[in-house]
């Protein structure tokens, strides 16, 4: 479910708790506390789903982020490019700290 389509949900079933209140203010009450715990759970569902496709695209596999720039190097553990066996860097980093403008594959 869409962020807007848990909110278009919450704000109408709102209303129709809140035309209720006067009549069953307690009952109106109960329900309102049942609707906001179950909206947060949806939101939160749908802000870890966010989450995961966030990290899906950063943290390919174990691809690794440049230490300089916080980017992906495009290389993992095993071809990771580092000064002294220090954190990884992207090619352009790398070259950079070797001081030339070399390829690497």
């Amino acid at each position: 479910m869409k962020t807007e389509d848990v909110i278009q949900e919450l704000r109408a079933t709102v209303d129709d708790v809140v035309e209720r209140s006067n009549t069953y203010p307690a009952d109106a009450h109960l329900e309102m506390m049942e609707l906001v715990s179950g909206c947060a759970l949806q939101l939160g569902l749908i802000l870890q789903n966010i989450h995961e496709a966030w990290n899906a695209k950063n943290y390919p596999g174990t691809r690794q982020l440049c230490s300089e720039r916080d980017q992906p190097t495009g290389r993992c553990e095993d071809d990771t490019l580092s000064i002294n066996d220090d954190e990884p860097l992207c090619e352009e980093c790398y070259d950079m700290a070797l001081g030339s403008n070399k390829t690497h594959e």
